[in-house]
């Protein structure tokens, strides 16, 4: 059912963070049922999971997670009427400058298996159904809709 703690639902969203600029020294492959695998440039040391709640990954452990709880619908992660989601994380989870990091940001459908919690990619089929998203055009079609992909700009003067 609806969690209005959370202030928006069925969005799941993963930021891969490179936080060193070196081809394939990191994860490339996002996890979470999303079927996706990054090219070895854009190899990712910190993973961020958004939907019924945040998390932070390194290679499957996770170093920190939000779970919204009842009484966080008055302060919740995302704003159905604005279709905004925000929050913030400590750097300290990451490494490196966060002015040389790059972002690869996927986003689908999420799917928390009934039980709440941050949940995976919700499995993408041809057709959409009851629980499952639509347009799969073949077997090898990852679960994710959108990609989004940034360069980090060095902002300091030496």
């Amino acid at each position: 059912g609806w969690h209005p703690e959370y202030g928006f639902q069925l969005t799941y969203i993963a930021v891969a963070i490179d936080t060193d600029h070196k081809a394939g020294s990191g994860n490339r492959d996002i996890g979470h049922n999303a079927r996706y695998r990054l090219p070895a440039d854009r190899a990712y040391e910190r993973i961020v999971y958004i939907g019924g709640g945040v998390r932070i990954e390194d290679r499957g452990s996770v170093l920190a997670e939000y779970l919204p709880v009842l009484g966080d619908e008055h302060r919740p992660l995302g704003t159905a009427s604005t279709g905004t989601i925000s929050f913030s994380l400590p750097t300290q989870y990451f490494g490196g400058r966060p002015d040389t990091w790059r972002f690869t940001v996927l986003v689908g459908a999420q799917d928390d298996h009934g039980g709440a919690g941050i949940g995976d990619f919700r499995s993408v089929e041809a057709q959409a159904g009851e629980w499952n998203g639509g347009g799969r055009r073949s077997p090898e079609d990852s679960n994710v809709y959108d990609v989004l992909v940034t360069q980090a700009e060095h902002a300091h003067k030496k």
